[in-house]
């Protein structure tokens, strides 16, 4: 589960999965996953899951393999002024991850820090809507 920082008037279109591979001391990335099209608002407003058909209408590339311990999440967003936006990257470090369950509203940063979704929102700034 992902909860993306988004201002109020932008929307997540899609998102993917990517790793970067090293090749003989060049590096590219690989994409592991990729979706788009939101199912919901609430995956329009920056929450949903990767890796599956669950949040996404589009399927672009498949999971065909188990997610790796760090990966990074881009996420395409449709801005307020309607502009198309292949945004931020976020890391992914799922080896932070705690031993218990987290708790409905409470997300995870890469460092291991337990966050809500008000401070993930808080992450960007945003224009005023005047």
């Amino acid at each position: 589960m992902i909860a993306y920082p988004i201002c109020p008037a932008g929307k997540v279109s899609g998102a993917k999965i990517t790793v970067l591979k090293v090749h003989k001391g060049k590096g590219s990335f690989e994409t592991l996953w990729s979706a788009k099209d939101s199912t919901s608002s609430e995956v329009a407003q920056g929450v949903f899951t990767v890796g599956t058909s669950d949040s996404f209408r589009l399927k672009g590339k498949p999971l065909t393999k188990k997610l790796p311990e760090g990966f990074y999440v881009e996420v395409a967003e449709i801005t307020r002024q309607g502009k198309y936006d292949l945004s931020r990257d976020s890391w992914i470090d799922q080896s932070v991850r705690p031993s218990s369950p987290l708790k409905a509203g409470e997300y995870l940063t890469s460092d291991g820090k337990i966050v809500s979704r008000k401070w993930v929102n808080d992450q960007v700034k945003c224009e005023s809507a005047s």
